[in-house]
């Protein structure tokens, strides 16, 4: 099942791997010894064997199974290829570096030494993950400052105290995005200052006042994302979700991910609170996804939930994913598609996620949704291109609204892609 995952994935890659395996595990392409292929050629092989040269160096996210296994598959291979002699070891192996994860505290002084001996390889480095907890900040301020070609860098666990001024600043040019998780309250002044490029910003399972002390603007960050943040205490969300957003004056993606439910465990943000914490970037904001934000909202405020009034007046929105309980709030579920196609969305939308439909009125659904084709035909989204529906209960909502399976055509009709999961 990997395999044919894999050729799905990348089939120009894998005709490359079949001649190799055909001609035996010294050979190259048409037969020939691996080191004695064009340079040109043979880097073209291994880059087709690095999971980031294929996916042009896109941002750390989770992979699916056929992904991983397509990475995994990809690394082996590379391996081997340095085993093969000498000539395609050197085009191998920088290329072998390009990604490295888990790399935890116990093994980042051998780490740190290896790319002190091999500078050559220290410069291949792409992608970094490292586990700080009981590790020296020194030593790891130290493996930083050998990396000026990283683009992604994750940082878990960083311990109390630790506040990175040893970093020179502007030492990571190249960096895009930075990660960091279950990170204790400080200052991060100097490990903001050092990759003056930034553009994605990942807070993950900490509280977002964790930059709060951060005496230095994010004028480069275009991308936020909060992921399973919590607020200090019960009461604070708007202040400390407002306090990481206002470092960021040039946002264009905002993303909040909740988590499992769970005392302490979500946002505490309502609606109203998110589109008035957003309001100051209405001009610059591009995308907007709210994942998981509907349990959370329905937790934390049961049934005194404060909607999203509008989004209209963001003119800059191209992409929305929202819980439709963002959108009725504690008003009337069946309301919410009936806002969707009247007044709550700008007419620069090109793409809508809507999640948990179960709560909708099932026997108001296709006449709301046919309602939306028509403003839609009359103009007044005129850029929208698709239209997804994520409901996990989705095949039972088919089957008890007649003539569902008119919708597809109909939005077809007007030229969007309309998708249910």
């Amino acid at each position: 099942m990997g395999h044919s995952h894999s050729r799905r994935l990348f089939p120009r890659r894998d005709k490359l791997l079949n001649q190799h395996r055909r001609s035996g595990s010294n050979s190259g392409v048409g037969g020939a010894p691996f080191d004695q292929l064009p340079l040109l050629v043979l880097e073209c092989v291994c880059h087709h064997l690095c999971w980031h040269c294929l996916t042009d160096y896109a941002p750390a996210r989770r992979l699916s199974n056929a992904e991983e296994e397509v990475r995994r598959e990809g690394i082996e291979t590379l391996y081997r290829l340095c085993l093969v002699s000498r000539a395609v070891r050197d085009v191998a192996q920088p290329i072998l570096f390009h990604r490295f994860r888990g790399i935890r505290a116990a093994q980042i002084a051998k780490f740190t030494l290896i790319l002190q001996l091999r500078p050559d390889l220290a410069l291949a480095v792409r992608t970094l993950q490292l586990e700080l907890q009981s590790s020296n900040e020194d030593l790891t301020v130290d493996l930083i400052h050998l990396l000026p070609s990283l683009r992604s860098l994750e940082l878990f666990h960083a311990p109390g105290g630790w506040t990175f001024k040893g970093l020179r600043e502007g030492c990571l040019p190249s960096l895009e995005m930075l990660s960091i998780k279950f990170f204790s309250l400080g200052e991060r002044t100097a490990l903001l200052k050092a990759a003056p490029k930034m553009r994605h910003l990942v807070v993950s399972s900490c509280n977002p006042t964790v930059l709060e002390d951060t005496v230095t603007r994010l004028e480069s960050v275009r991308r936020l994302a909060l992921n399973d943040c919590f607020p200090t205490a019960r009461g604070t969300a708007y202040r400390d979700f407002k306090s990481i957003v206002d470092l960021c004056d040039r946002l264009e993606s905002f993303e909040l991910v909740s988590g499992p439910a769970g005392p302490g465990r979500v946002s505490g943000l309502t609606g109203k609170e998110i589109i008035t914490m957003l309001t100051p970037r209405w001009s610059s904001l591009k995308h907007l996804r709210l994942v998981g934000y509907g349990h959370d909202l329905e937790h934390h405020a049961g049934p005194d939930i404060e909607p999203i009034s509008s989004l209209a007046e963001f003119p800059a929105l191209v992409t929305v994913a929202v819980p439709t309980v963002v959108i009725y709030g504690s008003g009337e579920r069946r309301q919410a598609l009936k806002r969707v196609s009247k007044d709550f969305l700008p007419p620069s939308i090109k793409k809508l996620t809507l999640e948990w439909l179960w709560e909708l009125d099932v026997d108001v659904l296709p006449v709301d949704l046919l309602e939306l084709t028509e403003r839609i035909a009359e103009g007044r989204f005129n850029g929208i291109e698709r239209i997804e529906l994520h409901s996990q209960s989705w095949k039972q909502i088919v089957r008890r609204i007649p003539g569902c399976d008119e919708l597809e055509r109909s939005f077809q009709s007007v030229g969007v892609t309309f998708k249910s999961v």
